[in-house]
């Protein structure tokens, strides 16, 4: 009964998260709009057709490579939430079976790191870099930011690792599945499933280790 109670209080947690951390990730996805529309009007407003110094200007300081840019980040943020509550979600489940019993703080400033990523990744849009460069190098260093801080809490290595890898995983899911096939739908079943796939693999970890502990000690007693 005990543990149904905290199951239903993180969930419910997780869930009061995902509503709270809509807020930013609605600012995030209006400022990539925007810059968007910003975009493509100077682009078909200011064609090359336009011999003028004002069109020539403005096309030097907003290439369509920046448009481009816009187009693949808001294509990312618009499917934010979903890949926020994959992630928030793989880590009650890896609390839950591991017993590592996270607080709230640490689910919170693990969701704000996630939508750090986000804004890492708006504001490497002012470098001269691919979309792809940009968007691997912020999963980089989200990735070792969450590293960090789990070792850091927890003094453990184990979920820290098995958290980021995870998260590797489904960012790589989100890049190919998103902006190379454009298939939305996929990036969400195969997240489901390869996450589903962790858990189980964990929950029957968790099942053997008390068999080789009794082994063990009848090893010893004989």
């Amino acid at each position: 009964m005990e543990n149904k109670v905290i199951l239903l209080a993180k969930l419910i947690m997780v869930l009061l998260m995902l509503l709270l951390l809509q807020l930013p990730i609605s600012f995030i996805k209006n400022y990539t709009q925007n810059n968007l529309i910003h975009d493509s009007l100077t682009i078909t407003l200011f064609s090359p057709e336009h011999k003028t110094a004002q069109s020539r200007t403005i096309i030097d300081t907003r290439p369509a490579e920046k448009l481009a840019y816009y187009q693949s980040s808001f294509t990312m943020i618009d499917n934010a939430s979903v890949f926020i509550g994959l992630s928030l979600g793989f880590l009650l489940l890896l609390d839950l079976i591991k017993g590592y019993n996270l607080v709230f703080s640490k689910y919170l400033l693990i969701g704000a790191g996630l939508v750090v990523f986000y804004l890492l990744l708006l504001s490497l849009s002012t470098l001269s870099l691919s979309f792809k460069v940009a968007y691997f190098s912020c999963v980089t260093i989200a990735l070792l930011i969450f590293l960090l801080y789990l070792f850091h809490s927890l003094n453990t290595l184990s979920l820290g690792l098995i958290y980021t890898l995870s998260l590797l995983v489904l960012y790589s899911f989100a890049y190919y599945f998103m902006l190379v096939q454009h298939v939305y739908i996929t990036f969400v079943i195969s997240g489901l499933v390869f996450l589903l796939l962790i858990v189980v693999c964990l929950v029957l970890s968790q099942k053997s280790k008390p068999k080789k502990v009794i082994l063990t000690a009848v090893d010893k007693i004989g």
